[in-house]
């Protein structure tokens, strides 16, 4: 039977790990707003846009890469979080989180544009913070 979810404390009881709870919820979060209202406001004027149509559906199709890439964070974190012991899948995420507000940042930077028109990087940057928080 898996171990109960948190830590262990001097009492044989567990305490809940709610940094990791709150990567968890995090990372969902970012999973829907990109599914909702990315889709919406990235994806569906993408293919309706005039790009020929191979880096159109490159573009889309990295789209859905990072779609299933949050909902493997959120996963990775969740299982985490229901059975201890897994801070190589929480680190491993973690890099993930770091790396994506990075390349916000990259991009931010690079072309010159507000950090609020590419605010990804407000998202990975609190996933990042809680999940280390939570080894």
């Amino acid at each position: 039977m898996p171990e109960r979810s948190g830590f262990k404390n001097l009492f044989g009881g567990y305490l809940m790990n709610w940094f990791l709870l709150v990567a968890t919820i995090l990372s969902f979060v970012t999973f829907a707003v990109h599914l909702f209202v990315g889709g919406r406001e990235i994806a569906t004027p993408l293919l309706k846009s005039d790009l020929d149509q191979v880096p159109k559906l490159t573009a889309y199709y990295c789209w859905h890469i990072v779609t299933l890439m949050l909902l493997l964070m959120t996963g990775a974190f969740s299982y985490a979080f229901f059975f201890p012991g897994n801070a190589a899948l929480v680190v491993t995420m973690m890099i993930f989180s770091v790396g994506c507000a990075l390349l916000s940042f990259g991009l931010i930077m690079a072309y010159r544009v507000s950090p609020m028109q590419l605010p990804q990087w407000v998202f990975f940057i609190l996933i990042s913070i809680f999940a280390a928080l939570s080894l």
